[in-house]
């Protein structure tokens, strides 16, 4: 029961994913804006699939 649980949790982690420093200023930029226009990042992650 124990291994079921550990797996279940892992498999529900997202994935880590390296970003060089532009595509970070740009991310960046993108939450920047989407905060303006009064759309949420995490609604903007769930459109992207990040």
């Amino acid at each position: 029961m124990a291994g079921a649980a550990k797996r279940a949790i892992r498999d529900a982690m997202p994935e880590e994913i390296e970003l060089d420093p532009s595509e970070m200023d740009e991310l960046d930029k993108l939450a920047e804006e989407t905060r303006r226009c009064g759309i949420s990042w995490d609604d903007l992650k769930s459109e992207l699939g990040l």
